[in-house]
């Protein structure tokens, strides 16, 4: 299947990784700092299981375009092949003892065409990739749901300690993953959680002030870069199937009413049904290449911009920890809802796509 600082895998249908999001440089959160303690449990517990998903979901795609880009140049290049030996065998142009060695080199285009195809299908498992697409998304809306909850802050008896083993609990699940896990988590929604400091919890304001800033830098910017970005792009228009089967009927209507007329060259009424043949190739080709190089719906970026930028704005107008806690949430469950839909997105274009 074939954003900050964004790492692009596999073209904008491919995995759209935020290191930055992950990566926290720990020297600039020394060990004063009020957010250093559970920055650094976040990559000691997280880091290793989304670096190797994230790793190995970029390859995948890096190594599923490759196959898709040279089974495409040898099918074209054998569609080419054929339509050009045929032209000028109709026209009576072919140079003695040229049809051999043609047919041989259409052959071979056409077969490794079709090997290329089959390692493309048959390489990587659709499960495992899936697994880690998702896994690379769970990981980050781990880390921002953990940081974001008042009981990893609270100063109440061990309440921030029990959070934090409950996170690593949490996140050794992650490391080891099932497909299947990973499945039902792409086909449930984002529920809203309510976010609500307990009574005599005693969060330091100047620790959720610092929070908030951390996510509006390292969360949230990128992500309304990166979708102002994609509500702007223009789209490629893919062909209707319709109309490139339409025109190929077309071109077969225009030589059967040469020929039926005696009009008209025979080489020129074969071109009309080589190009009568190309016409599907053609369409299906350049309806791939608008599906892989098409961003998202601008229409749907353009909404999901929209809204996250009225939350960050309200987010710095609130007062009080538990509103922001509250506004933070609610632009995470945003966040990760996002996130489920640009899996689900890439999942509709197709395995073998």
């Amino acid at each position: 299947m074939m954003a900050g600082e964004s790492i692009p895998a596999g073209g904008p249908a491919g995995a759209t990784l935020f290191p930055e999001e992950m990566h926290d440089d720990l020297a600039e959160w020394g060990p004063g700092h009020p957010l250093h303690d559970a920055l650094s449990l976040c990559r000691e517990v997280l880091g290793p299981a989304y670096d190797a998903a994230a790793a190995r979901a970029s390859g995948t795609e890096r190594r599923r375009s490759s196959l898709a880009l040279g089974a495409t140049a040898a099918g074209a290049a054998a569609l080419v092949l054929a339509i050009t030996q045929l032209a000028f065998a109709a026209a009576g142009r072919l140079a003695a003892g040229a049809a051999g060695p043609l047919a041989w080199a259409e052959g071979l285009l056409a077969l490794a065409s079709l090997v290329l195809l089959a390692a493309r299908a048959a390489g990587p498992r659709r499960k495992g990739w899936l697994a880690d697409r998702a896994a690379v998304e769970r990981c980050r809306s781990a880390k921002f749901r953990f940081l974001l909850d008042p009981a990893l802050w609270s100063r109440r008896g061990s309440e921030a300690e029990e959070r934090a083993e409950q996170f690593r609990a949490e996140a050794a699940a992650l490391a080891r993953p099932g497909p299947d896990t990973f499945s039902s988590w792409i086909a449930s929604d984002t529920v809203p959680v309510a976010r609500a400091i307990g009574v005599g919890s005693g969060i330091d304001p100047h620790t959720v002030h610092t929070l908030m800033d951390y996510y509006q830098a390292r969360r949230l910017d990128p992500h309304l870069g990166r979708l102002a970005r994609e509500s702007a792009a223009k789209t490629t228009v893919a062909p209707s199937a319709g109309l490139v089967f339409g025109a190929s009927v077309a071109l077969v209507l225009v030589q059967a009413a040469l020929a039926v007329g005696a009009a008209g060259r025979p080489g020129f009424r074969l071109a009309l049904i080589a190009a009568a043949a190309a016409l599907p190739f053609a369409g299906a080709v350049w309806g791939a290449i608008a599906r892989r190089s098409a961003p998202p719906a601008p229409e749907r970026a353009g909404a999901r911009h929209r809204a996250l930028s009225e939350l960050s704005q309200r987010l710095q107008k609130v007062s009080g920890s538990e509103a922001i806690f509250r506004e933070l949430g609610f632009c995470e469950d945003v966040l990760e809802s996002e996130g489920r839909d640009r899996l689900r997105r890439d999942l509709a274009v197709g395995w073998l796509g």
